[in-house]
């Protein structure tokens, strides 16, 4: 191989290596994470007086959880969020999760069928459609299965495939 063609690829890879998204508007300290299962497609005429939504998806449960487990969960959409690539454009999302820090909400929903997110910072939106990796899905999902909160139908179906 040349030392051109190295030169090349070295390029290439630092270029490629610097690429990650930026993930610095999730916050370091905070006081609580909520994690949310979400269903997106449902009759609205037929919601009881109670039902809760959640940026006009479902409420399926919510859980808050301990500030260890919190820690892992903003780690692991950080580290999603820094690998994420490419995105379908679907986003229908089963997933969310609440952040406050400080007394600012930021909430970020997920669909991990399309791989992608939104991000709301105290309810008014911030970023649409962003790519992010779907590691976190595990770890979200045992939270809410420990939980006893179910998963929207379609975000079972994200699993299997």
């Amino acid at each position: 191989m040349s030392s051109r063609s190295i030169l090349i690829l070295a390029v290439m890879f630092v270029a490629f290596a610097g690429c990650q998204r930026d993930t610095s508007f999730l916050p370091g300290e905070f006081d609580s994470v909520t994690i949310y299962s979400l269903e997106c497609d449902f009759d609205n005429s037929s919601l009881p007086a109670d039902a809760e939504l959640f940026h006009g998806n479902l409420v399926l449960g919510k859980a808050e959880v301990s500030k260890e487990m919190g820690e892992k969960v903003v780690a692991a959409l950080r580290a999603d969020i820094a690998k994420g690539s490419t995105i379908n454009n679907c986003f229908l999302p089963h997933h969310a999760i609440r952040v406050m820090a400080g007394g600012k909400e930021l909430d970020i929903l997920i669909c991990y069928k399309c791989r992608g997110f939104e991000r709301t910072k105290n309810g008014k939106l911030v970023t649409t459609s962003f790519p992010m990796d779907v590691q976190s899905r595990q770890t979200l999902n045992a939270i809410l299965h420990s939980n006893g909160i179910e998963l929207s139908p379609a975000a079972t179906e994200e699993i299997a495939k």
